[in-house]
């Protein structure tokens, strides 16, 4: 179905007769195998196929079903404020609505331009009224910029008169979509076949304002890029990592420059998830590159950074990179440091670079991980933060965002805050937590079995600390969807997608997060967002 949105425009949804998706409701505490805990923030009994994943912030449910329409009749909605009804989150969070519906039943969409008596509000508001609404509703939290931006607020109650049943608020485009996301696992069906949503209202904003996640751009087929970054976006996931793996950073290899020029592009225009891209200058020896070789900038098709032609021929290519509409440099070290160069040099020719194209741009700086012959840590994205880490990161522009993966490569305990403060205060800077192996199918993932739901897998939020905001700049996922931990395969699995969708919950709102309760809701999101997500790969 194609959605064409204009202001005050008004959405005809015929309902037809299928059976009811979801008919039960459970009462407080109980749990089941299935559907898990109901249990809203409000104490009220919440119906257990209303639960939204990522959690909101703020919840409030009593047992009664609204009918937005009976079956028939036509939904409608209405976007209006003063954003541009063609925006493309907004365009592409309706059209995620519609097919919601139609798979409720709905058909024969048609478009009126009637300014009143319609069922779905959609509108912008200021960032001073929003807040404004915060407060009514007793949030207490001031929200940063950052994270007031990506705040919804969705109201479902009883219409009266002309007033719409449910009715979505929001300062931004990506406010709404992310709203419009919320409104999607809300609606349902009834037994006499009518489209319905709970009476509720919902407060919502992320934990953290940066959530990123990372896959390779080198070893996966656009197509398959393009349904991870779709998957993305209905996680809440606002960032993505696409990183270079060949072995002649001098001239990447296909499919990496194709990958690169189409998505970063693609998803520049569509507004709602920025790309980072993840290059090492010092990738060389063709396809026989190993990690950890020490020496590889040495190796054809590496950058001699102490070298002034190697300087300008790598800041011609950040340029590429940002004119193909990538939001910033990941400067990878990682495990193929360039032995000699100077990191500081690098760091400051990138950020100079990328001023002057994009003021705005992200820049990350993934330290190698390298050990002194005396086997002190150096400057290493994991352990201790070294004097020589804090001298690095003195001489480099305060937006440089340092990855760190705590106290070792990978996170096999718990991470307390004060470990994270101590880092700040000996690095001088927050770090941008880089969290490694979060899929199924990984050696060492980050991931525990569900106990109480057999056969599923959770989210190891119990080794994370929940003051994410406060900790760090952003939270980064090495995100291992497919078979492999940068083969994205040809397919996601529902469990893996019920896995990640739980660890998106705990970003999002990790001060409610419960394993048990977010794999119940993880497996209807995606229940209800699979055919979604996947109706939109077929149109492709």
């Amino acid at each position: 179905m194609k959605l064409v949105i204009n202001c005050y425009s008004v959405w005809f949804l015929n309902s037809c007769q299928f059976k009811v998706l979801f008919t039960m409701t459970i009462a407080l505490g109980v749990l089941l195998c299935v559907t898990g805990i109901a249990t809203a923030h409000s104490g009220e009994e919440e119906p257990a196929r209303f639960r939204v994943i990522p959690r909101p912030k703020v919840e409030k449910y009593d047992t009664r079903n609204i009918p937005l329409v009976s079956q028939g009749e036509d939904v409608l909605i209405q976007v209006s404020g003063s954003t541009e009804s063609q925006a493309e989150p907004i365009q592409e969070g309706l059209a995620l609505l519609s097919d919601r519906l139609d798979i409720l039943g709905t058909t024969n969409t048609s478009l009126r331009k009637v300014p009143g008596n319609h069922h779905i509000l959609i509108d912008i508001c200021s960032e001073e009224e929003l807040s404004a609404i915060l407060r009514n509703e007793g949030v207490k939290e001031k929200l940063d910029k950052r994270r007031l931006s990506q705040t919804y607020y969705l109201r479902a109650q009883q219409s009266q008169a002309q007033d719409p049943v449910v009715t979505l608020q929001a300062c931004s485009d990506l406010g709404l979509y992310y709203g419009l996301l919320t409104l999607c696992q809300l609606v349902d069906k009834d037994d006499a076949g009518r489209i319905v949503a709970p009476t509720a209202t919902i407060s919502d904003w992320p934990e953290i304002g940066i959530r990123l996640s990372k896959t390779s751009a080198s070893d996966n087929e656009l197509p398959m890029l393009r349904l991870f970054s779709d998957w993305m976006k209905v996680f809440k996931i606002n960032m993505i990592g696409l990183q270079y793996h060949g072995g002649n950073s001098k001239a990447p290899e296909e499919p990496f420059p194709t990958n690169i020029e189409a998505l970063c592009k693609e998803l520049r225009d569509t507004g709602i998830l920025e790309t980072i891209v993840y290059f090492c200058p010092f990738r060389g020896g063709g396809e026989n590159i190993k990690g950890y070789d020490l020496e590889s900038f040495q190796k054809p098709g590496a950058y001699d950074l102490s070298k002034d032609a190697d300087r300008k021929k790598y800041a011609v290519f950040l340029k590429w990179i940002m004119a193909q509409g990538a939001h910033g440099i990941e400067i990878d070290y990682n495990d193929w440091p360039g032995k000699g160069s100077d990191m500081e040099s690098v760091i400051n020719l990138v950020y100079d670079t990328l001023q002057e194209e994009s003021p705005e741009s992200r820049i990350l700086f993934c330290p190698p991980f390298v050990h002194s012959e005396e086997g002190e840590d150096e400057i290493t994205y994991c352990g201790n933060a070294s004097p020589e880490m804090n001298t690095l990161l003195s001489k480099v522009p305060e937006k440089v965002w340092p990855l760190w993966t705590g106290t070792g490569g990978i996170v096999i305990s718990e991470l307390t805050d004060s470990t994270v403060e101590q880092w700040t205060r000996d690095a001088g800077r927050k770090p941008f937590f880089w969290l490694n192996r979060v899929g199924l199918e990984l050696n060492k993932s980050f991931s525990r079995p569900v106990e109480e739901i057999p056969g599923l897998h959770a989210f190891h939020g119990e080794f994370l600390p929940e003051n994410l905001n406060q900790l760090f700049e952003g939270i980064h996922f090495n995100a291992g969807l497919g078979p492999g931990y940068n083969n994205l395969g040809e397919s996601f699995s529902a469990a893996a997608l019920v896995y990640f969708a739980s660890a998106a919950d705990y970003i999002w709102n990790p001060h409610d997060w419960d394993a048990v309760e977010s794999s119940n809701r993880a497996k209807r999101f995606v229940r209800v967002m699979q055919p979604l997500v996947e109706k939109r790969k077929l149109k492709e």
